[in-house]
């Protein structure tokens, strides 16, 4: 960043002033974006929205998300940003331990809470909620600026570079590491019509000069074929940038060896940690299996047994972090202590560079051995006979043992196809990453953030849908 922000308000202050001549989206620059800030904040007088009231919005679409949001945070105000469907019931209830409710329907405002005391918490964001019951973040402005400081490190973009918003900026990681680092770099933003559609990217990254996209490793491992056909139209690609979900292990050099020009970065993170907690670029580091990378500025990680001991380099367990950019805490419960608790099952090396294998909710035990279905889904992509893969677990209707089986996508299918799978994997893999069973799909169904829609998917393979 050029200085020290106080706030995330001060913040984006500076910048669109600085910014102002810039286009901000295609056809409007940063002053006319100003303008509709001004504009939306006006709207909201009727609601008597004080600074310390917080702007509870849900997921509306991208643009509508994004204006509420930046007006929210522009002027002073505290933010909650509710993503998923399941906080469609009973959210507000649980939110009405900081204030007032005054419901609205304003945009993608759909309330306000007055009346809140903890004048630290900037932005109150929702985690997804893939692996158990979503829980809701606090954050304050310097876990925020922290964390942009941070990202700002090895993503070194710069003024008129245009930023891909492929998902909803309601998620706390494309608001930090997307949105606000972009605006305090003077960049131009893209949002797409349909974010999941393949063949428009490719159109949309031609047409728009798109310098910058972070999505998910299951939807470019889908586009490989695609894009080895249209390099020529991705040349304005600096950076390509996975988040928030795992991915084949060779991806990441197909992609690399496609796109010499990019610089492709595996982000880990998570909502609690602001959100981001390493990287790991192609340009800097030799890929490998399960590597997310060097810990961010003033980030540190341990791993521990299932006992709490801290263990050595190389030895598996769970991770914790510290950092001055974790959550101040859940709502309704105490604030974090000194090292966060992820719920991911990994180790550091010598380097202090960390692994993730995968969610601890993601790991069987298969004869005595911890496997991450993350694990199982790398190996069976190394057979060369799959387009896609996805595990799951299942439980047998009788005997209630949990089964291990796979979704796959192929390009061409045999009547023999999946005991021919089935042999290979005997052959080649180790009986802990055996797959029970096998489903083919003729595609898999992504949701409009890129990742995979994996209760659809197994929903599909089982006959469910």
């Amino acid at each position: 960043m050029d200085k020290e922000y106080i706030c995330v308000s001060q913040m984006l202050k500076a910048s669109f002033e600085k910014n102002k001549g810039l286009l901000f989206f295609k056809n409007t620059t940063y002053a006319e974006y100003f303008s509709l800030i001004e504009d939306n904040y006006k709207q909201w007088e009727k609601f008597n929205i004080s600074e310390n009231d917080i702007v509870v919005v849900m997921d509306k679409g991208s643009k509508n998300n994004l204006l509420d949001i930046l007006t929210a945070l522009y002027h002073g105000c505290r933010i909650c940003m509710i993503h998923n469907k399941l906080f469609k019931e009973g959210t507000l209830e649980k939110l009405s331990i900081l204030g007032d409710v005054r419901y609205v329907n304003q945009g993608s405002v759909i309330a306000v809470l007055g009346r809140y005391a903890d004048i630290e918490t900037r932005i109150i964001a929702s985690t997804s909620g893939t692996t158990g019951v979503p829980n809701l973040v606090q954050h304050n402005d310097a876990n925020i600026i922290e964390n942009i400081a941070a990202i700002e490190e090895y993503l070194y973009l710069i003024q008129g570079d245009t930023i891909y918003l492929q998902r909803n900026p309601i998620y706390l990681s494309v608001l930090v590491g997307e949105v606000l680092l972009g605006i305090e770099r003077g960049c131009c933003f893209f949002v797409p019509e349909n974010a999941s559609n393949p063949k428009q990217l490719i159109v949309d990254i031609r047409e728009n000069k798109i310098a910058l996209i972070v999505s998910v490793m299951s939807y470019f491992d889908t586009l490989l074929p695609m894009l080895r056909k249209n390099v020529q139209a991705l040349q304005s690609l600096k950076y390509l940038q996975f988040v928030g979900e795992g991915g084949r292990a060779g991806l990441i050099d197909d992609l690399a060896s496609i796109l010499p020009h990019t610089d492709v970065i595996i982000g880990y993170g998570l909502t609690e940690v602001g959100p981001r907690v390493s990287y790991m670029s192609c340009r800097q580091m030799t890929p490998e299996q399960y590597l997310v990378g060097r810990l961010l500025r003033n980030v540190e990680a341990r791993v521990l047994d299932d006992n709490g001991v801290v263990l050595d380099c190389g030895q598996k367990g769970t991770v914790e972090i510290k950092s001055p950019s974790v959550m101040l805490g859940y709502v309704g419960r105490d604030k974090v202590k000194e090292w966060f608790r992820t719920s991911d099952y990994g180790w550091l090396d010598e380097e202090g560079r960390l692994y993730i294998q995968g969610r601890l909710d993601d790991i069987v035990i298969r004869n005595g051995v911890k496997v991450p279905l993350i694990s199982i889904e790398q190996a069976m992509m190394k057979s060369d006979m799959l387009t896609g893969v996805m595990a799951f677990t299942t439980k047998h209707h009788t005997s209630g043992v949990i089964r291990v089986e796979v979704a796959v996508t192929i390009e061409s299918n045999s009547d023999n196809f999946c005991d021919e799978l089935m042999k290979w994997c005997r052959v080649n893999l180790d009986e802990c990453l055996w797959p029970q069973k096998i489903y083919i799909l003729d595609e898999f169904v992504f949701k409009n953030n890129g990742k995979l829609d994996k209760a659809a998917i197994k929903a599909r393979a089982l006959g469910e849908i």
